[in-house]
């Protein structure tokens, strides 16, 4: 499997219902054919984090407040309202030519950017339209069709506790990525940025080891494809 132009890997982190998410914090890695970083970037969303029912909505984004603001006071993240990080994402996706855009759940991501995008902006059709133009891939749809095929990825998950309480193997992030860089302790900080960065490492793998076609698009329930 190669690339032949550059793609953008991206993560949201999101609060409201799963249906109607809203991103709060937005990161994502722009990398070329090769694996090489040509820009990574993260913002929180001022228009979310402004709401105080934003916060009081999910007991996770709660969770999560007193590391955005150590993070936001050391500067490791800035905040700006949504239309300014819209601009730099548009800008940087014909910059550097992307034409692959990814995640690890490129559904739920694409839902969550198009809901934002059309709460905030009286129902703009922006990402919608983006669909058209650029191909998407999902990486856990990636993992889940090969490397998460294997007899030693599902006898690894019953070794270490990594089957749901319904006895299916997990197929999240961490999970794949504990799995593939025999790193069992590690634990996603499921802030933006660094969750791309996993799942960067992540395609990267599957890239390099596997043989066959990406398969491009939405992708949905994908973890059912692991399961005997």
């Amino acid at each position: 499997m190669r690339f032949r132009k550059n793609i953008m890997v991206l993560d949201t982190e999101t609060t409201g219902d799963f249906g109607q998410p809203l991103v709060h914090d937005l990161g994502y890695m722009i990398i070329d054919k090769d694996f090489n970083t040509l820009k990574q970037t993260r913002h929180l969303v001022e228009n979310v984090r402004s709401c105080k029912w934003a916060l009081n909505y999910s007991e996770f984004y709660r969770s999560k407040d007193n590391l955005y603001n150590q993070q936001i006071e050391n500067g490791d993240v800035d905040i700006k309202l949504w239309n300014a990080i819209m601009k730099e994402f548009k800008d940087d996706i014909k910059r550097y030519n992307v034409n692959v855009i990814c995640a690890y759940n490129v559904a739920f991501d694409f839902r969550a950017l198009n809901f934002t995008n059309k709460f905030l902006n009286n129902g703009d059709t922006y990402f919608e339209d983006l669909l058209t133009k650029n191909l998407y891939l999902c990486i856990w749809n990636l993992a889940c069709e090969t490397i998460l095929q294997k007899e030693d990825f599902k006898l690894w998950c019953k070794e270490n506790n990594k089957m749901s309480e319904c006895g299916n193997y997990r197929t999240n992030a961490e999970t794949t990525y504990q799995y593939l860089f025999s790193k069992l302790d590690f634990e996603e900080e499921h802030t933006a940025l660094n969750d791309v960065i996993i799942e960067k490492d992540i395609l990267k793998y599957i890239i390099e080891n596997t043989i066959g076609t990406c398969e491009y698009g939405l992708q949905y329930s994908c973890w059912r494809k692991v399961q005997d």
